[in-house]
């Protein structure tokens, strides 16, 4: 998505260019059966399941290099905890094509798969 965007009342802004647009985004599942489920994505072909808490996001479209912003946020049904989404350097460093995300409880401070995981990746 590209253009100009805005209101009489706001400035406009050009939006669609790589430095202020997600380049990815995925919102998934990580209960899924055991497997993980994207429920809605852009430029995400995959997302695998490397071990409890860890998930593997694949890019249709590869970064141009490792140099990239991942951010991201969770939670679990019914418990109401949260979790913290963090780089998980301890399966594969990040690559231009995909990176290991690790999600913890913030409640119990424990790896966790959680079923509504939110990330969104920023860059060239």
């Amino acid at each position: 998505m590209s253009g100009i965007i805005g209101t009489s009342h706001s400035k406009s802004k050009v939006i669609g260019r790589s430095q202020d647009t997600a380049k990815a985004w995925v919102y998934w599942d990580g209960h899924a059966n055991g497997s993980h489920s994207i429920i809605a994505s852009y430029n995400v072909s995959s997302v695998g399941d490397q071990a409890t808490g860890v998930s593997r996001i694949t890019f249709t479209v590869p970064f141009n290099s490792v140099n990239y912003v991942p951010t991201g946020f969770g939670y679990n049904d019914g418990g109401g905890n949260s979790s913290v989404l963090s780089v998980n350097s301890s399966c594969a460093a990040p690559a231009a094509g995909y990176i290991d995300i690790s999600q913890h409880n913030n409640a119990e401070a424990t790896a966790s798969d959680g079923n509504h995981q939110y990330s969104a990746f920023f860059g060239e």
